[in-house]
């Protein structure tokens, strides 16, 4: 577990951490491991973001809460642009601010909508970091979003212009108010350059697609630069360190 506690250490020192990976190569049992882990301290706050009923069946007991298809709906801005609104909103911050982690499950069909629902959490957290800071308060605490399906919230080619300008901005300043993201897809091309090339990257077994387009240059310099098309389910390159990280089964504990 000494690998896993560093890397811990490593996205608090650095910021941001990206797992990419092909479907079945354990990118959620991954996520799962970080976030028990992430859990133990005091000091953090974990968020979940899941898009389907994985995390809420599977993961330890936590708190969480569904968000319906008709919590979010789309309204007209100024101009006629499209904006959106978040019905109850004040009920999932509430929620969120009185457990110390939460997991929500995203049962909203429409791509731009369930975006737009992660952002307002998101930037509640950010304003209250940034009031914080600015007020010169202890900012001890650590605020981490765990997200599954990444590239569904910082992809400006699938979502709206504007909430995605908004996350990107909340983004780049994040880690300066002990805001961390740690995300998953299945293709580092899936995610917009200038969040991917913020983070710290984790990549288990990938398509020879996503590794002829970026990866392989990535890793030009690394002793793994072709054994990543073959890793083993569990096993991860962590390019900084060019270091091989085994996580282990997650078993979820009674009770």
């Amino acid at each position: 577990m000494k690998e896993i506690n560093d890397l811990i250490n490593d996205i608090y020192s650095y910021g941001d951490l990206l797992i990419v990976a092909n479907k079945g190569i354990g990118k959620t049992n991954t996520l799962m491991i970080l976030a028990r882990k992430l859990r133990q301290y005091a000091d953090n706050k974990v968020i979940i973001m899941e898009d389907f009923p994985n995390w809420c069946l599977q993961f330890d007991k936590i708190p969480y809460m569904i968000v319906r298809d008709e919590i979010v709906e789309e309204t007209k801005g100024n101009y006629g642009q499209k904006e959106y609104i978040v019905n109850d909103k004040e009920k999932f911050i509430e929620s969120v601010e009185n457990n110390k982690d939460m997991l929500f499950t995203m049962e909203i069909s429409d791509i731009e909508r369930s975006a737009y629902f992660v952002y307002s959490i998101v930037k509640h957290f950010y304003r209250k970091q940034y009031i914080r800071k600015y007020r010169n308060f202890n900012t001890k605490q650590r605020i981490i979003f765990i997200i599954e399906e990444s590239q569904n919230v910082f992809d400006s080619s699938v979502i709206n212009k504007r909430v995605f300008n908004r996350l990107r901005k909340i983004f780049a300043v994040a880690r300066n108010l002990n805001i961390h993201f740690i995300m998953a897809s299945q293709r580092l091309q899936d995610l917009n350059t200038k969040i991917r090339g913020r983070c710290r990257l984790l990549i288990g077994q990938v398509s020879l697609d996503d590794y002829e387009l970026k990866i392989r240059r990535l890793l030009r310099h690394s002793k793994y630069n072709k054994q990543i098309l073959t890793l083993d389910r569990g096993k991860f390159l962590y390019p900084a360190l060019d270091s091989i990280i085994q996580f282990p089964l997650f078993n979820v504990r009674e009770g």
